[in-house]
């Protein structure tokens, strides 16, 4: 568990990509690792940077964090930061390995991604925002398993395997491969979403 002090919001900014590392043995469909990241704010020094998930997981947990999804800089800073009118670095999430299950909660990410060797049974996020800036990476793009969401905003495409959402906003386009599992209730997504 990397965890904030009470009352505490430490800013993390990543120089370079962050591999958080799981045992990957023989006994990769059993794991037992989780791991628990509560009340960070995340950022990138320098150029888009990824937050890597390899090895097994029985479970990770992303809560009241902040991976920031990027954008202009047009916010008041304190003398000795960067000027306004900088660009702020994105800092996305990938799953490199196997995740039982993925839990985010109360928290504001960039891109979400599985690698073309990574898998994750089951995604819940609850309260959150997901945000894409580059239109040619998803917000979400989830290989397999299912997605579950409820009360949460996705500016950006989302790509699933199977969606279950409830009060749920999507911006951009939602493509889900397997339509006759999961709902999509009190929620909107663009007329071309499938």
């Amino acid at each position: 568990a990397l965890q904030a002090a009470n009352r505490q919001r430490p800013y993390l900014r990543l120089e370079t990509d962050w591999v958080l590392k799981a045992f990957s043995g023989q006994d990769a469909l059993h794991p037992q690792a989780r791991l628990r990241l509560d009340g960070l704010w995340i950022g990138a020094l320098s150029g888009p940077l990824t937050i890597r998930i390899q090895g097994s997981y029985q479970c990770v947990e992303i809560r009241h964090c902040t991976l920031d999804p990027g954008g202009p800089a047009n916010c008041m800073w304190q003398a000795g930061d960067e000027p306004p009118g900088r660009h702020i670095h994105p800092v996305s999430l990938q799953i490199e390995g196997f995740v039982e299950k993925l839990c985010i909660s109360n928290s504001i990410l960039g891109s979400l991604t599985t690698s073309d060797s990574g898998l994750v049974e089951t995604v819940s996020i609850e309260d959150s925002i997901i945000q894409s800036i580059d239109d040619a990476t998803p917000a979400v793009d989830l290989g397999s398993g299912m997605l579950e969401m409820r009360r949460c905003t996705v500016f950006g495409n989302l790509l699933a395997h199977r969606l279950s959402a409830s009060e749920v906003i999507l911006t951009g386009q939602a493509t889900v491969t397997d339509t006759q599992s999961g709902c999509f209730r009190f929620s909107a997504a663009p007329k071309s979403s499938r």
